[in-house]
C-alpha cells in the first residue's frame, strides 16, 4: 500500500517538472558529456609517445692530405753524364758540380764550367790522342796528349784567350794527324773516350798546366829554347817557350 502511494507521488512529480519545462533529461545528459570530455582531454594519455628529436647529420671527418714522398735525386756517374749532348757552361756548375749517391762530389773542370763540353768535342780530342800517341800507346801517353790539348784551350798565352777543343785541334800547323785518311772515320776505343771525358769534364790532368808542346822523342830535345818536361810513351813534352 505504502509502496504504491510512493510510486504514484514520484510519477506525479516527474510529470509536473516536464510540464513546467524545468528539466530536460536529454539536455541534462548533453551538459554532462562535454565536461567529462574536457576533463579527459586535460589528462595526458599514458601511452602517448614522445616526439623524437631530429636526427643530426654526422659531420664528416676531414681526410688528411697525404705527405708527399721526397723525390730522390738521381745523380749521374761521371762518364754517363755525357749521355746528354751538352754539358753547359755557366756559374751554376761552379757552385754545384756533380754529387754521386755515395756522397762523392766531382767538381767540373774550369774548361767544362766555362766553355762547355760536347760528345763531338770529346771524340775529336780522343782522335788526336789516338794518332799522336799511337793506337797501342799506354794510358799515360794518351792522357799526356789530351792534357796538352786541354792546356792549350785554357792558356791565354797560347791562343790569345780561352778557346775550345775544335779551335785547338784545327789550329794551323799544330796537329798533322788531322790529315790522316781515317782520322774522322776510325772507331775510337771506349777507354780513350773515357780518358778524354775525365780530363775535359773533371780536370784530372796528368801534366802541369803550362806544358803546351810535344813532339816525337826521335826529333831531340832542342826545340827553340823550350824546356823539356819529360818523355812519355815516345813523345817529348815541353813547357811553354818562356817557362
Amino acid at each position: 500500500m505504502h509502496r504504491a502511494a510512493r510510486f504514484l507521488v514520484t510519477v506525479i512529480l516527474l510529470a509536473t517538472l516536464v510540464l513546467d519545462g524545468k528539466a530536460d533529461p536529454t539536455e541534462s545528459v548533453a551538459l554532462r558529456e562535454p565536461a567529462a570530455s574536457a576533463a579527459a582531454s586535460s589528462v595526458p594519455s599514458a601511452t602517448a609517445m614522445p616526439t623524437p628529436l631530429p636526427t643530426q647529420t654526422p659531420v664528416p671527418t676531414p681526410t688528411p692530405l697525404p705527405t708527399p714522398s721526397p723525390v730522390p735525386t738521381i745523380s749521374p756517374t761521371p762518364f754517363a753524364l755525357l749521355d746528354v749532348p751538352l754539358i753547359p757552361a755557366g756559374e751554376a756548375w761552379k757552385a754545384n758540380g756533380i754529387a754521386l749517391p755515395d756522397g762523392s762530389r766531382f767538381m767540373l773542370s774550369p774548361y767544362a764550367r766555362t766553355v762547355g763540353v760536347t760528345e763531338e768535342a770529346i771524340d775529336l780530342a780522343a782522335r788526336v790522342a789516338y794518332y799522336e800517341a799511337g793506337p797501342r800507346a799506354s794510358e799515360a801517353a794518351q792522357r799526356a796528349v789530351l792534357c796538352v790539348i786541354y792546356n792549350r784551350c785554357m792558356a791565354p798565352r797560347f791562343g790569345g784567350g780561352m778557346t775550345d777543343i775544335e779551335t785547338e785541334v784545327y789550329r794551323k800547323g799544330q796537329f798533322s794527324v788531322i790529315g790522316h785518311k781515317q782520322f774522322k772515320t776510325a772507331e775510337m776505343p771506349q777507354s780513350l773516350l773515357d780518358y778524354a771525358r775525365d780530363i775535359f769534364l773533371w780536370g784530372h790532368l796528368s801534366l802541369p798546366e803550362n806544358v803546351l808542346f810535344f813532339h816525337a822523342a826521335a826529333l831531340g830535345s832542342d826545340w827553340g829554347g823550350r824546356r823539356v818536361y819529360g818523355n812519355i810513351g815516345g813523345n817529348l813534352f815541353f813547357y811553354g817557350r818562356t817557362e
